[in-house]
């Protein structure tokens, strides 16, 4: 027996004596429970999920199949950034309905980027696979995300600060338990923990309906520019009928935040829609926003 051998028996010998993990089988009982839950308690949420989420992947589908002469050059770029991350969009969904909150945030970011990137390449579509990478552009100008919303926009909006602070290294997590102990001392074990939270899941729901929301508003300003016998006019009157039901469903929203959003946001697909025609992108936002 080589020792390459010897390695995988050595391991084979171990994996069987823990076979099956408790560990593993909690785990999968506890997302089965808190699936259950949350379809019992937030039905509605998920119900509403799969129809605009359906909706999406079928109207970004049949967008292959229209005539795309009237596209700009840049705009191939923008539609591989929504398409590309959709399967986040689902993925964030799908962990956050099984208790994993800090992953749903932490998968809902990239879809959140691929929006700005996106609003970003109207402003300045020179080089805009530079922008998905990353990289300078024609401009010479490296784009930065944060600093595009909070100095060019002057928008508040402390979403890319709250997924920056769990993608790296769930940095949110580790400094909130952490100040936990240090107010109140520690009072069980610091473990791995599942439970549910219903603040942490409230604010998941927040962010992939938001992400649902910049998703259609793309499709109808961006990409259905004509409809055929596959993507048919009832399934872009559809989309606007969606937007429309969460624009006036977020007005309500108890928190200020949440319809400060929703306008900021009608008022920067306003600016790509004045932007597109030919318009300069900053001197139309700074109308729209009376700076």
């Amino acid at each position: 027996m080589n020792e390459t051998e010897k390695i995988k028996k050595a391991l084979d010998d171990l994996c069987n004596e823990i076979a099956p993990s408790k560990v593993i089988l909690d785990i999968n009982k506890y997302q089965t429970s808190h699936a259950n839950k949350i379809l019992k308690e937030y039905g509605r949420f998920v119900s509403q999920f799969e129809l605009y989420y359906d909706l999406i992947v079928e109207i970004f589908h049949a967008i292959n199949y229209i005539d795309k002469a009237e596209w700009p050059k840049h705009r191939s770029a923008q539609f591989l950034l929504f398409v590309h991350n959709l399967k986040s969009l689902y993925s964030s969904f799908e962990r956050l309905i099984h208790g994993f909150y800090e992953d749903s945030i932490i998968l809902a970011r990239p879809v959140y980027e691929a929006f700005i990137k996106s609003v970003y390449i109207t402003c300045d579509p020179t080089d805009p696979y530079a922008v998905v990478a990353g990289l300078k552009g024609n401009m010479q100008k490296k784009f930065n995300l944060s600093h595009f919303l909070k100095d060019d926009l002057k928008l508040e909006w402390h979403d890319y600060r709250l997924f920056s602070a769990w993608a790296h290294a769930n940095q949110y997590s580790v400094l909130k338990e952490a100040a936990d102990i240090q107010q109140q001392g520690q009072k069980e074990a610091i473990t791995l923990k599942f439970q549910f939270d219903k603040k942490l899941f409230e604010l998941g729901v927040n962010h992939i309906n938001y992400l649902l929301l910049v998703n259609l508003k793309a499709i109808t300003v961006l990409f259905a520019t004509s409809s055929n016998h596959v993507l048919k006019q009832e399934m872009i009157d559809k989309a606007k009928k969606l937007i429309d039901l969460y624009e006036r469903g977020i007005a309500l929203h108890p928190k200020d935040y949440w319809p400060k959003i929703a306008k900021d946001t009608k008022d920067i697909f306003e600016m790509v829609v004045e932007t597109e025609s030919g318009k300069n992108c900053l001197d139309v936002w700074k109308r729209i926003r009376n700076l």
